[in-house]
This record gives structure tokens, sequence and C-alpha cells, in this order.
């Protein structure tokens, strides 16, 4: 599923599995300060810039360090996918898309 990620820059645009890898990963790029909408329609993930924690363990109940574990790879093709809308330059000194990559780049180091 294709997401915009919520973020006060550039149009990024991600694939995941799912709205709760999604959400992982969106917590790992920014701790939660950026959420995404989900180009169809699904559940979106919220901005989170006030905690993230308690609306996990609300949402999910489940321990997220965890859940990144089991899913490490799903976590790590869906930061590997962030790039900014076609045609476009990113105007930020932020640069979210290769922060994600490098993210993905420790991730799969940890758990490979």
């Amino acid at each position: 599923m294709q997401y915009e990620l919520i973020n006060p820059s550039d149009p990024i645009f991600f694939d995941a599995p799912d709205v709760k890898i999604a959400t992982l990963a969106c917590i790992y790029v920014s701790n939660g300060h950026y959420g995404a909408h989900p180009q169809d329609g699904g559940d979106p993930v919220p901005v989170l810039i006030f905690g993230w924690r308690k609306w996990w363990d609300e949402k999910y109940n489940t321990n997220p360090e965890e859940d990144v574990k089991a899913n490490a790879a799903a976590i790590v093709a869906t930061l590997r996918s962030f790039r900014l809308q076609d045609g476009r330059e990113r105007s930020s000194m932020n640069d979210i898309c290769a922060n994600a990559h490098k993210d993905a780049e420790a991730l799969e180091k940890l758990y490979s």
C-alpha cells in the first residue's frame, strides 16, 4: 500500500504492507513527528509528536521493540521505499528519504 508522509517539507511517498509497518517506519524515521496518509483510503498513521508510546500501547498492546525485531525485513523494505514525489527535488535541509535509507541499513545490520 502506498502512503504519503505527513511532514512539514517535501511530498514523500513510501510503500508498506500494512498500517502497523507504516507506523513503525514513521516512528523509526521521525520518533512520531511524522504521520502518513494511505493513498487507498485505509487507516492513517497519526502524527504522534507528543509521544507515541502511550498511543502504541493503547492501539496495539504489544511491545514495539519486539514488533520491530519480528518485522525487521518489512520495516527495512518500507524505509528503503521512501521517495520524493515524481519529478520533485528536495527543498528542505532535512533529507528525510536519505535518513530513511540510512535507518534501513542500520536496522538491517542489527537484525540480520
